[in-house]
């Protein structure tokens, strides 16, 4: 999390950061999860659990669409600045 320390120090407080981060479950499926942050504060939250056969980057993607979908329909959506969006995964083709 220190990248999204500092990623919510420098941003504008009207910029929304959306955050995904990948995980397996003790059974082995791929899953993911993000938070949306506004003004610094995590206002949303959300996870997904895929199929045994899913990838990472299954779960990922999926967990970046969810997120995006609910940066969308916050009540502050049409009043913020940048979205700005952080992959935690090599899998999904960031660094």
């Amino acid at each position: 999390m220190p990248k999204v320390k500092w990623l919510i120090s420098v941003c504008s407080p009207r910029d929304v950061l959306l955050y995904t981060n990948r995980s397996h479950t003790d059974d082995g499926r791929s899953g993911a999860g993000w938070v949306i942050y506004l003004n610094g504060t995590a206002v949303r939250t959300g996870r997904t659990v895929r199929h045994p056969v899913s990838t990472a980057f299954d779960a990922e993607a999926l967990a970046l669409r969810d997120g995006l979908r609910d940066d969308l329909s916050l009540p502050a959506h049409d009043l913020a600045g940048k979205l700005i969006v952080l992959l935690n995964s090599r899998e999904s083709g960031t660094p």
